[in-house]
């Protein structure tokens, strides 16, 4: 009998059981485009969040920013992947239409910079 109810609890905790689906992570105002997920912070700076899947724990997400100053626009740090990056471009040129001028990236782990190879395409340092 004790040995069922740990295994009942247990089976509760475990992390597939209780992970969020990217819908259930997004809030009022989200904007989802492609795999990603775009929020408006202020005038002028947007949250990118990319998510990767993590087998035994579900989507785990990576947030980065979008800033636009004057004509030219900063992108700090890029998604889990070179496609999501490229839909952080695409985004971008998309809603705002200006050019990224620079990137940023905060700390060398891939969900920061797992979209290097995605910036440098479209010639971005």
């Amino acid at each position: 009998d004790t040995a069922l109810a740990a295994a009942l609890m247990l089976s509760g905790c475990m992390p597939g059981e209780i992970r969020p689906t990217i819908g259930q992570q997004m809030e009022t105002g989200d904007q989802r485009f492609g795999d990603l997920v775009f929020r408006q912070l202020a005038p002028n700076v947007w949250q990118h969040t990319s998510y990767l899947d993590m087998p035994g724990f579900g989507a785990v997400a990576s947030n980065g920013l979008i800033v636009r100053d004057g004509g030219r626009v900063l992108v700090v740090d890029t998604a889990w992947t070179d496609d999501q990056t490229a839909q952080i471009l695409n985004w971008i040129k998309q809603e705002i239409n200006l050019p990224v001028a620079l990137a940023v990236v905060t700390h060398a782990h891939q969900d920061k910079m797992g979209g290097m190879d995605a910036l440098h395409a479209a010639g971005i340092a």
